[in-house]
């Protein structure tokens, strides 16, 4: 049996760290941290075991991230991907479909920069300024930002979709450039 078909009695998440959960086998009471984001898109119902097994193929086949492959299959949204991985690495979220970001910030990040580096000025609190990234791990973009605006930067994660209709919508189309 996997170890994500574990037949439990009860399952509820630590509310200071959302990725342990304890769970109810026959009358003991074990552990289990989540292995990454994905155990959370099930726990929360958003895809299913199947949806997963079939997206982590096709990603480890094509050489894809799975969230990718789960949001190109339609088993998730680009948000319920996005939020469980933010979730899982305790960085706040952005949902930019209710979210609006004032002109003075938009400003504080040139056109070129921002799409170069598909990001968007956030905003501007306590001499930080916290950009929206799709991808955690982009340490490296991180530390550029640092170095061209010579300011501190915070990050939040947004869907990378959402990010780019954001930067067009704020700074402008490009001509023969998609939403997508």
């Amino acid at each position: 049996m996997s170890k994500r078909s574990l037949p439990a009695l009860a399952v509820w998440t630590c509310a200071k760290s959302p990725g342990i959960e304890f769970v109810l086998f026959r009358n003991k009471v074990m552990s289990r941290v989540a292995q990454d984001y994905t155990d959370l898109l099930l726990k929360q119902g958003v895809i299913s075991l199947d949806q997963l097994n079939e997206a982590e193929s096709v990603a480890k086949t094509s050489n894809l991230d799975v969230g990718d492959v789960l949001i190109d299959m339609e088993y998730a949204s680009p948000e319920a991907v996005t939020e469980a991985m933010a979730t899982f690495h305790k960085i706040p979220f952005v949902d930019l479909r209710s979210a609006s970001v004032s002109d003075d910030v938009i400003e504080l990040v040139p056109e070129s920069v921002a799409r170069e580096n598909n990001v968007l000025p956030f905003s501007d609190e306590d001499g930080a300024l916290r950009v929206l990234v799709s991808d955690p791990f982009d340490l490296e973009t991180v530390e550029k930002l640092r170095f061209i605006l010579n300011r501190k930067i915070e990050t939040a994660l947004a869907p990378k979709v959402s990010i780019l209709a954001a930067i067009n919508k704020y700074y402008g189309q490009v001509e023969g450039e998609s939403d997508r």
